[in-house]
């Protein structure tokens, strides 16, 4: 299902096409190469000479870039931020799996520094009200896509407080693990069951 074609730069050089890989949805959106250049080392990478891409855009007026393992939803909020646009569908009450795909998409194209701002505005109102473990765990994962340390210590401090024993010894079988390195997957392993307490 092909969305409309979404203008973040009427003066854009190329359209990203964005095979969204959790529905047969594609977004396609026209930005400026020299803005996601700035914004990230993985997009001045693709947009360079050396890579098909870059050399394409040399060839057409305004080339078709297609990304295909990617969460069009999360990429959408991340292009809108880096071409200065306030994110359409961004509300300050972002749930933790939407905050979760931004952070892992941010990290894939390093361009967390660009969107820093957002994340704390993301995760200002972390520490009221009582999380499921299933939140406590992706908003894990995306303090630590994101490289905010003080987020993954006020995160980690509230699912040593309210994540269930069985929760915590089972860590390591949920697969959102995956996006934690190994050495910090295997610190989760904690003899709980043993201890004095």
């Amino acid at each position: 299902i092909e969305q409309e074609l979404v203008s973040l730069d009427h003066d854009g050089d190329v359209i990203l096409e964005i095979n969204d890989i959790d529905s047969q949805e594609v977004l396609r959106v026209v930005v400026s190469t020299n803005v996601l250049r700035l914004s990230s080392p993985v997009f001045a990478g693709m947009f360079g000479s050396r890579f098909r891409e870059g050399q394409n855009l040399h060839n057409e007026e305004r080339g078709t870039v297609k990304l295909m393992d990617d969460n069009a939803f999360a990429m959408k909020p991340i292009l809108e931020i880096l071409h200065h646009h306030p994110p359409a569908d961004i509300d300050p009450n972002k749930n933790a799996r939407e905050i979760a795909s931004i952070a892992i998409h941010c990290d894939k194209y390093d361009c967390r520094a660009a969107l820093r701002p957002w994340t704390y505005y993301w995760f200002r109102d972390l520490g009221t009200g009582q999380r499921s473990p299933t939140e406590l765990t992706l908003l894990l994962v995306a303090a630590y896509r994101f490289d905010e340390p003080r987020q993954f210590s006020v995160v980690s401090t509230m699912a040593v407080k309210y994540m269930p024993l069985e929760v915590l010894t089972n860590w390591e079988d949920d697969e959102r693990l995956d996006h934690f390195p190994e050495v910090a997957a295997g610190t989760s392993e904690v003899e709980l069951t043993n201890s004095p307490n």
